[in-house]
């Protein structure tokens, strides 16, 4: 359910269309079989994402960058790009974005989370009343979603804007 006082002016909604419209589009990846990734990958993948969540749980969000200011609501993008660089960072590994939209109640939703191999990594999940920090095999919520499957990092000024200031805090 959405707050009233987070509903988007219909005229911004538009404007952010437009601005949208003249952007690249992000390379879609080719639908692959994702590859099955073992029981201690997935645990150091956990320890990385619910790190990047706890320090994002505490941070005073007035300092963070525009996309970080009511995390995790409509932080899902920022907060993905910002935990694949992590991963990378810290274990080598590439994620890559999965992003789609589905019917949630009486409103279309959309989000992001992150994919490796044949895992589902979510820390934000919990603005739809999930849990806050998601690493798993399977996940029928995520399911409907559908999701594009798009590689991390396509705007460096953006992640330098938006994702640098977050990372900054765990580095």
């Amino acid at each position: 359910m959405v707050d009233e006082q987070d509903r988007i002016p219909i005229q911004e909604i538009q404007r952010m269309v437009a601005v949208l419209e003249k952007r690249e589009p992000k390379p879609k990846l080719p639908d692959e079989p994702a590859r099955p990734v073992d029981e201690e990958i997935l645990a150091k993948i956990q320890t990385v994402a619910t790190q990047l969540r706890g320090v994002l749980d505490k941070a005073d969000t007035t300092l963070l960058p525009i996309p970080f200011r009511k995390f995790p609501r409509g932080s899902c993008d920022a907060a993905s790009e910002a935990l694949g660089i992590h991963i990378r960072e810290q274990l080598g590994y590439e994620c890559v974005s999965a992003q789609g939209m589905c019917a949630l109640g009486e409103e279309y939703s959309t989000h992001t989370w992150l994919e490796y191999g044949d895992l589902i990594i979510d820390i934000t999940a919990d603005q739809f009343g999930q849990a806050p920090v998601i690493v798993t095999r399977s996940s029928p919520w995520h399911a409907r979603f559908g999701g594009v499957r798009q590689p991390l990092g396509i705007d460096p000024a953006w992640i330098k804007r938006n994702c640098d200031p977050v990372l900054q805090l765990v580095r």
